[in-house]
């Protein structure tokens, strides 16, 4: 039973929707308002595990286990009928070719249509999306956002654990303790989408410094959050300081990944699938991997030492990320101040 399902989990992963879901928004509005949609989009993917949980518990305990994967197939159904029928294709390439036909003085007056014509879309090789992210201007800022994931995912992974083992809670009391992260990604991922959003408007050539504020909030929030939990879970503080810092965990989180996924659209913005996908599949695969030995080293040094460990982590990257940002913007001052001590070209 448990391979038959592990493998049906596999397959569900095929039709993994974020990357289509980011390339959509790169499509449709200007850099300087994707960081917002990017984070109202962030905010249904996080109401499933608050809410999920709870239903699901519910339905397996009064109708059986078949419940939960009967209602996710009707309601799947019904999104896909849904899309099908109210929302149009939204490539820039394939929806200016429309217009060619349907109105060319139209097509014609679009400034960037050449542009977006010289992209034809193409199916590339399967490793591309893998490539696209290793690249030096994104390498850095994804390492903090998969080392934030990470912890986040850890966290929710131990937390059932250490609250029956260590607080003695309820499985009823341990699946509403999922609530604090929840509730605070989805408080903060349109904030900090709004924040990327302002950023963008103020550097509107240099998409590396839009990643300024998102990165510090990250920096300082998530190693504190981290610290927080973990040390109070290990010596049984209050469950009120636990909470607090997994809340602080779940908003650090969000309110960093609009930003990257806003900066990852306007690098790449006729690759903002590809890219998105590369980054979701580096995302889940290591975060995978550091939440099992996540769970070895927990059970060997302690939830506190371990939270320490993915604090110093993050905040390492995190570091250096804020290190290159710094750079660019050393650099663009430093050009400007060329252009303006330059002298004034002689009369003839």
């Amino acid at each position: 039973m448990v391979p038959l399902t592990r493998t049906f989990r596999c397959v569900c992963a095929v039709g993994a929707y974020r990357g289509a879901g980011i390339g959509a928004i790169a499509d449709i509005y200007r850099p300087d308002q994707r960081g917002l949609a990017i984070g109202i989009m962030m905010v249904s993917t996080l109401v499933g595990p608050v809410l999920g949980p709870l239903i699901g518990g519910f339905l397996t305990q009064a109708f059986g286990w078949r419940a939960p994967f009967i209602l996710l197939l009707a309601f799947s159904g019904l999104i896909i009928l849904v899309v099908s029928i109210l929302m149009s294709e939204t490539h820039q390439y394939k929806t200016l070719e429309r217009l060619r036909k349907t109105d060319p003085a139209a097509a014609e007056a679009i400034t960037e249509a050449q542009q977006i014509l010289s992209h034809k879309p193409k199916f590339g090789s399967p490793w591309e999306p893998i490539a696209v992210v290793f690249e030096k201007q994104i390498l850095s800022h994804l390492l903090v956002g998969l080392i934030g994931f990470a912890a986040l995912v850890s966290s929710q992974t131990e937390l059932p654990s250490v609250l029956s083992h260590k607080y003695g809670l309820t499985p009823g009391l341990i699946g509403v303790s999922m609530l604090p992260t929840g509730i605070a990604g989805i408080i903060f991922a349109p904030v900090g989408g709004r924040i990327f959003d302002r950023a963008a408007a103020r550097h509107p050539g240099h998409p590396m410094l839009r990643l300024t504020f998102n990165n510090w909030l990250s920096l300082v929030g998530m190693p504190v959050g981290l610290l927080v939990w973990g040390c109070a879970a290990q010596t049984r503080t209050h469950l009120a300081v636990v909470f607090i810092g997994l809340f602080m965990v779940g908003g650090s989180m969000c309110v960093y990944f609009p930003a990257f996924m806003g900066y990852l659209s306007c690098v790449k913005q006729h690759q903002a699938s590809t890219a998105s996908s590369g980054q979701n599949a580096l995302l889940f695969v290591i975060s995978g991997a550091l939440v099992m030995a996540g769970s070895a080293i927990s059970g060997s040094i302690g939830i506190g030492w371990y939270c320490s460990i993915m604090a110093c982590l993050h905040f390492s990257f995190a570091v250096i990320a804020q290190v290159q940002i710094s750079r660019v913007r050393v650099g663009e001052r430093r050009k400007q101040s060329g252009q303006q001590l330059s002298p004034a070209p002689l009369v003839q």
